[in-house]
């Protein structure tokens, strides 16, 4: 992958993924951190098949937080899946 761009609102966030069943940890370079948040996960909504931009397959789940959506990417899977 080419070189990220880091500019001053940029973060690094360290995840541990389940990889080929062993917990991996790897980093990931974002744009921008607005906040961090937790979210119980029997509360997400699965993603809806149709009408988003991105692979409903590569989507953890849709988290309400204060008055927005969050879609909330599941990350194993993006870095498992080839051509993205």
């Amino acid at each position: 992958m080419p070189g990220a761009s880091i500019a001053s609102d940029s973060r690094f966030i360290v995840l541990e993924i389940d990889l080929a069943g062993e917990p991996t940890t790897v980093g990931v370079v974002a744009d921008e951190v607005h906040e961090i948040a937790e979210f119980d996960t029997t509360t997400l909504q699965k993603a809806p098949p149709i009408s988003m931009r991105r692979r409903p397959e590569l989507i953890a789940g849709i988290a309400k937080w204060k008055d927005e959506f969050i879609v909330l990417p599941d990350m194993a899977k993006i870095l498992k899946t080839e051509g993205i």
